[in-house]
């Protein structure tokens, strides 16, 4: 998502920016349906005070990328009971397939959970991205 604002304060890399946000409704209301907020974004392009800037927020990427994490290791665990189940009949230990279908599917899910971790290439706080100054006219 890209929002443009302003920028009131500097706090090392971090830059407090103020921005104009409409409601969801839009302009089918009688009333002024503009409020300010105060946004705390990651400063990469060396923005100053009451620069114009523009604002980029990757927070669906993220949620998607957890989504997906989470499917994997549901999949996988699944997985991971259905050999289980199998390995123990084939193995002549019917009496522990319980057992050993749980823990092929917990070692399955452990295993998805920890080779699927993002490596970040950069510090990722979570926070927006003042991505641009915007030229004022």
């Amino acid at each position: 998502m890209k929002e443009t604002g302003i920028v009131i304060n500097l706090k090392d890399t971090i830059a407090v920016v103020k921005v104009e946000r409409e409601s969801a409704s839009g302009s089918c209301c009688h009333f002024d349906t503009k409020s300010e907020a105060f946004v705390e974004a990651v400063n990469l392009c060396g923005a100053k005070i009451n620069d114009l800037v523009e604002l980029r927020s990757e927070g669906g990427a993220r949620k998607k990328a957890a989504l997906l994490r989470l499917a994997l290791c549901a999949m996988l665990f699944i997985g991971g009971l259905v050999i289980g189940d199998r390995l123990a009949s084939v193995t002549g230990r019917a009496e522990q397939k319980d057992a050993i279908s749980f823990g092929s599917g917990a070692v399955f899910a452990v295993s998805a959970f920890f080779f699927s971790r993002r490596k970040p290439s950069a510090p990722d706080s979570g926070l927006p991205v003042v991505s641009g100054i915007v030229p004022r006219l």
